[in-house]
Parts: C-alpha cells; sequence; structure tokens
C-alpha cells in the first residue's frame, strides 16, 4: 500500500514544488521551451539535466549544449522530450542515487559527448544552443558570463560535497535567484497557504498538554516527524492507540538518525524498540542515516523537524525536541492547526522522506538489529484548556531553502516591529544578505526591533555575536539571556513575530538549518494569535537589561607607554549589562586606582599586570581581565599637562559662548505666537515613541 501512496506523492510533490506560470509565461515558455534544470560539476559522473517547459514534445536534435571549450559540446540523436519531462545526460555511471527519479543517458545513449566538455569544481558556464542562439546559460563559482545570464552566479560547490545545483524557478530571470545547491534527492517545497484552526500554547508553560491531547484524539492515523523522541508520555500514548482492540491507530514514525552529531539516545532506542514490538505486522520506524558501509550519503544534513500528522485533519508543530525536558524545562512555541489541505500536504511531505529509495532510510530493524530492551516509564499527562482561534490564514514554511527565502521575505516587508526569540545565530549571516542584516535594515529604518538570544547555546557566547546584537545599530537591537530567568533552562525556541503575523516552527538562525536540513515552519496571519506569543515575548524580555550575568571584555592598550607619561586604557568596547561599573587596580597590588570604561593613566617604568574589575550591579557578577603594561625607560608627558590643557580649552570654549549669547540679536515675537510653538513642540515630545 505504501507504495502506491509514494507514487501518487512523487507526482503531488513535483506541483507542489514548480512555481505558478502565468499564460504569457507559457507562450514564451512555448517558444523556446527547453531549459537547464539542473548542473552537475562534481564527480567523475559530471552532467546536466535539461526540461521541457512547453505544452508540446520536442526533438533535441535541435539543441546543443557546450561550455564553449574545444570540443566542448553535447550533440543530441533524433531524442523526442515530452512536455515537462526531464532527460539528464552524464559523463559516467553515477552513484545509485543520482539516478534515483532521472533519465539518464550516458555517451552513445543518443548522445554525444566532446571530450572538451569539462565542469570544472571552481567554476565554469554552460549553454543550451539552438543553432547559434542562447537558449538559457547558467553560470557559477569563479565564471561570469553575458550571453543569456545577468549579475552575480552562485558560488563554488565544496569539494567532496554531494551537491548540485538545481533550479527552483521556471519563470526564467536568468540570475542567480532561480537556482539553489542542495544534495540530489532533497525535495523543495514551495510556500502554500491555507485556511484552518489554530490553537498556539507554550513550552514549558504547557507541560505539551496539547500535544498529547491531539494524539489521544487519533483515529485511525498517526505519523510523526522529529529530530529527538524519548518522553515516555509520548510513547505511551501511542502504545495506547496501536493496542486498542477495536480500531487501533496506525503509527509511521521518522527519526534523525545522528541527532547532534552523535548517536540516538538508549531512551529513545529503548522506546522505538518497544512500540515496534508492539506492532510487529510491519516496520514503522524509519531512521535516516549514513551506511557508511556503502555509500555515504542522506538527502539532509538532518532531518530536524518536530511534527505529527494526525488522521489527514490535524496538524502538532513545536519548537522542541519530543523530550521531557524540551517540554518541562525549554521555552518554546507550539500550534495544533486543524486543516485537512494542509494535514495532507504534510502527509506527502512524510511519505516522501522516508521513500528508500534514496538509499538513506532505514527502518529500526536494520538500524539496531540487537537493540536496548527496556520498559516504558510512567508518566502523568499534563491537562489544560488553551484558545482555539478559527478561520486563520497561515503559509507554509518547509527547508532546505524555501523556508529560508519565505522568512527573508516577510522580515522585508515588516512595517513596524520584529521580535525574535532564537537558540541561536549564525555570526556569520552578519556579512552577508540574510534574515540577520533584514534585522539591522528594519531597525535603521525605525522598526522596533528585539532579539532574546539564549546565552548557554556555542554561538550566543560568541562576543561577535552579541556585538551585532547589541552594538551594530548603536543599541536599537537588544538581547538578552533567557536561561537567567526562571520560566526555562533554556530558550530553545526559534519564533519571530513580524508586525501581526508569527513564525514558528523548527529552523535555527544558520546556513545548515535553512539552506541543508528538512525543518518544518509556519506563519501565520493572525493579530490574535500573534499577540499570544508577542505577550509571552514580552514576559521573557522582562526589564531592558541586555544579556545579564554575562561580560566580554575587551581592552585597547597603546603599543609604546613611556615612563611617568599619559597613557589611555580604553575598555569602552567590552560588552557589559547597563550600569555596570568598571574599576582598574593598574599595577596588580590590590588597590583601585581608577573606575570608568576609559580612563587616562600614569606608572614609572617597568611591567605590571594591571586588572580591570567589571561588576554587573544587578547580578553582583565580578569579571576580572588581566592586562600587561610594559611601562618604557623614556619619560613621557606627565598627567597633569594633560589635565592642564584640557581646562584651557574648556576655559576658552566658555568664553566664547558667553560672548556669542552678548552680542547675538534678539527677535521679538508675539507671546501667543511663542506659547503655541512651546505647547507643539512639548505635545510632540511627549507622544514621541523610544
Amino acid at each position: 500500500m505504501r507504495s502506491i501512496v509514494v507514487t501518487i506523492t512523487a507526482v503531488l510533490l513535483l506541483v507542489c514544488a514548480l512555481p505558478v506560470i502565468s499564460q504569457s509565461d507559457l507562450s514564451a515558455a512555448d517558444e523556446d521551451p527547453l531549459l537547464i534544470y539542473e548542473v552537475m560539476p562534481l564527480g567523475a559522473y559530471e552532467g546536466f539535466t535539461l526540461y521541457n517547459s512547453g505544452s508540446s514534445g520536442v526533438n533535441l536534435s535541435q539543441y546543443t549544449v557546450t561550455d564553449l571549450e574545444t570540443n566542448g559540446t553535447v550533440t543530441f540523436s533524433s531524442i523526442s522530450l515530452a512536455s515537462k519531462a526531464m532527460i539528464t545526460v552524464l559523463k559516467a555511471t553515477p552513484p545509485a542515487w543520482i539516478e534515483v527519479g532521472r533519465d539518464v543517458h550516458l555517451q552513445g545513449d543518443g548522445v554525444t559527448i566532446g571530450s572538451g566538455f569539462i565542469l570544472a569544481d571552481a567554476g565554469d558556464d554552460i549553454y543550451l544552443k539552438k543553432g547559434s542562439k542562447t537558449v538559457d546559460a547558467f553560470a557559477y563559482g569563479n565564471k561570469t558570463t553575458t550571453d543569456g545570464w545577468n549579475g552575480s552566479v552562485p558560488k563554488r560547490l565544496s569539494n567532496g560535497s554531494d551537491k548540485i545545483y538545481q533550479r527552483i524557478s521556471f519563470i526564467d530571470t536568468d540570475t542567480a535567484k532561480d537556482w539553489v545547491d542542495l544534495i540530489p534527492g532533497a525535495d523543495l517545497f514551495a510556500p502554500f497557504e491555507y485556511t484552518g484552526n489554530i490553537t498556539p500554547f507554550l513550552l514549558p508553560d504547557s507541560g505539551g498538554a496539547p500535544v498529547f491531547k491531539a494524539l489521544q484524539e487519533a483515529k485511525s492515523e498517526v505519523l510523526i516527524s522529529v529530530y529527538m523522541l524519548d518522553h515516555p508520555g509520548i510513547v505511551n500514548i501511542l502504545l495506547e492507540l496501536i493496542g486498542r482492540p477495536v480500531d487501533p491507530v496506525t503509527v509511521n514514525i521518522f527519526l534523525e538518525g545522528y541527532p547532534t552529531g552523535d548517536s540516538v539516545s538508549d531512551n529513545e532506542i529503548a522506546y522505538m524498540n518497544v512500540l515496534e514490538d508492539a506492532d510487529p505486522s510491519e516496520n514503522n520506524i524509519f531512521f535516516i542515516y549514513n551506511n557508511n558501509n556503502t555509500e555515504k550519503y542522506r538527502r539532509y544534513d538532518f532531518v530536524h523537524n518536530k511534527y505529527a500528522v494526525i488522521d489527514s485533519e490535524v496538524v502538532v508543530l513545536t519548537s522542541e525536541n519530543w523530550r521531557t525536558s524540551s517540554f518541562t524545562s525549554n521555552r518554546g512555541w507550539g500550534v495544533v492547526v486543524e486543516s485537512m489541505e494542509y494535514a495532507e500536504y504534510m502527509r506527502n511531505i512524510f511519505f516522501e522522506d522516508i521513500d528508500d529509495s534514496h538509499g538513506d532510510i532505514f527502518t529500526f530493524d536494520e538500524r539496531y538489529p540487537s537493540p536496548i530492551i527496556k520498559t516504558v516509564p510512567s508518566y502523568t499527562i499534563p491537562t489544560g484548556t488553551y484558545a482555539e482561534y478559527n478561520n486563520v490564514t497561515f503559509k507554509t514554511a518547509i527547508t532546505p531553502t524555501y523556508g529560508y527565502n519565505l522568512l527573508n521575505e516577510i522580515l522585508e516587508g515588516a512595517v513596524d516591529r520584529i521580535y525574535a526569540e532564537l537558540l541561536s545565530l549564525s555570526a556569520s549571516w552578519a556579512t552577508e544578505d540574510s534574515p540577520l542584516t533584514r534585522l539591522f535594515d528594519a531597525s535603521a529604518n525605525g522598526l522596533d526591533v528585539r532579539v532574546i538570544l539564549d546565552d548557554t547555546y556555542d554561538t550566543a557566547k560568541n562576543p561577535a555575536v552579541k556585538d551585532f546584537i547589541k552594538n551594530s545599530l548603536n543599541g536599537k537591537i537588544l538581547a538578552k539571556a533567557g536561561s537567567e530567568g526562571t520560566f526555562a533552562s533554556q530558550i530553545h525556541n526559534k519564533g519571530v513575530i513580524i508586525d501581526d503575523s508569527v513564525w514558528v516552527g523548527s529552523m535555527n538562525w544558520n546556513d545548515n538549518s535553512m539552506k541543508d536540513n528538512r525543518e518544518t515552519g509556519l506563519v501565520i496571519f493572525s493579530k490574535e494569535i500573534t499577540e499570544v506569543f508577542a505577550n509571552a515575548f514580552f514576559a521573557d524580555w522582562g526589564s531592558e537589561e541586555a544579556f545579564e550575568g554575562t561580560v566580554s571584555i575587551q581592552v585597547d592598550v597603546p603599543s609604546d607607554i613611556k615612563a611617568n607619561g599619559a597613557f589611555v586604557l580604553d575598555a569602552s568596547k567590552s560588552y557589559a549589562p547597563s550600569g555596570a561599573i568598571y574599576k582598574w587596580d593598574l599595577d596588580g597590588d590590590g588597590n583601585i586606582d581608577r573606575t570608568g570604561k576609559k580612563i587616562v593613566a600614569e606608572l614609572p617604568a617597568g611591567e605590571y599586570e594591571c586588572k580591570l574589575y567589571i561588576t554587573d550591579t544587578a547580578t553582583g557578577i565580578n569579571e576580572v581581565h588581566t592586562i600587561t603594561l610594559k611601562v618604557g625607560d623614556e619619560e613621557g608627558i606627565p598627567i597633569w599637562m594633560y589635565i592642564a590643557a584640557g581646562a584651557a580649552v574648556l576655559l576658552l570654549i566658555m568664553i566664547k559662548i558667553a560672548l556669542g549669547s552678548k552680542s547675538k540679536p534678539t527677535k521679538k515675537s508675539s507671546g501667543k505666537s511663542s506659547s503655541k510653538s512651546s505647547s507643539k513642540s512639548s505635545s510632540k515630545s511627549k507622544g514621541k515613541k523610544k
């Protein structure tokens, strides 16, 4: 039965992945219907795929493909490529996972490949021609082209990777935005808009009660795809569903085979073994995994989903893994969505992802032939009542690629506010076109932009990340270490509020998550639901202090310090909460000699272990930084001379101001006019929002 579902699903996926083409685009496509669809520069099997976007068949003998090198042309015999069909031309027999879903042709199989047709790893260009006319072109890496291409080109693929370039738009703009790089077999899902009833909830506040309730109400089928699943409460519910004496529920589970790049937890292996034994009639638990005994290949870096599809009617979606600590300790957001159309969409994704024809899917028995034997402990299922909002519009966000593009799009369209609560943030995003740079742009344009970033995660401890958040726009983007609060042990959320819409899902803010993982999320267009999460955001935000309890120290020290001469020590680039006190022990004798972020000091000749103490007044936390000061023998300008010179300059400025005010003519104005102006100015000042 599943093979029939997968076959139908594959057709649906092709429809989902292709953008809608207007009538004018179709007529243009019919003039030159053939397009370059894939380019595969890596590996001995290098080659390309062509796609017929027209409404009728095309005779390929009219076309050639060339890289403009000597003997670098591919010609075709009288092959007819049907409407909406593809043909792949490769120079050598590819690995099995490349052939999946492709009509592959090698040398002599209807094609002649010139000996000079070589796609360089570092960069190259490739042209589809009809006679002398360029029909389509593609360039990558260190190559550029002016014939059939506009602007910059996609970056080169990393040597040793399994990636290829693939077209994502059949409305051909001849630019890099038409293309992505991905591992073959990674299915792309364009955003779809649906309407349904949505119940929002918070973790750990709810304890996962809406998740448990949705599962308990299952009548026929439960599909679960999560990164980690070892919550005893969920496993017990699934055992009850499978073991119903009347109308048992079919349960299928799809899991990441190498979470955190390590291995599956002992509890997860044991609990999945219990579930597998509960329904011995079929394999219903699947892992995505590299089979190191054959070919090391998989379609996604990680399957990082956190969703369930229930009875083809309900989808449960969270930012958290399905573990006890995730539901009871982490800060996360979740939704339960009632929508048959959306449920069917997610069901299609599930079955496509567990399709074993790609060679990266293994059943539980294949992955763990001798599993750990354990019983599942009992668990008290929390309950609660949560508000449901009806007829809500939302849009799907699926990675690779399309979810990332959608996030950029909605951030760019913000007009009032952006609030993001995140586990992690890629520092590299500050220097490239990314969601982070869109936050910078929004803040520069006067929007209220705030970020809560977990302070226990590695990237959050990176001072550069904190600098991007706190200082890149004069402090307009703020961040707070949520782990300092009492509501959660970790901010594991990936939620974003954009005006009156909210992003909920599994995607962390880094390239791996957005471009190479399988991830799932939603953008929900509802002011009421957005306010539920916005209120939670501000509860987590608390005071206006940023990164409470965490200090990053940076001190600028002159390279040439002279004996008994004035020099400056500058710690103003350090990070510390507002109101922190800076104290300096210049010679390391235990006594405080100066206070302030930036000080002027002098020392006799010698070498000193200067200590800077930064104290967070809110928490009492002290951070100590030691600076070695080497003071030369040559005498410098004493500090009193700097003070005297500064006082003289200040005196001159004061005299100039005094003389200027005496000589400046005074304009006469009526009291009425002056009062009105003053009142207007005062009113405007009071109303200004900071």
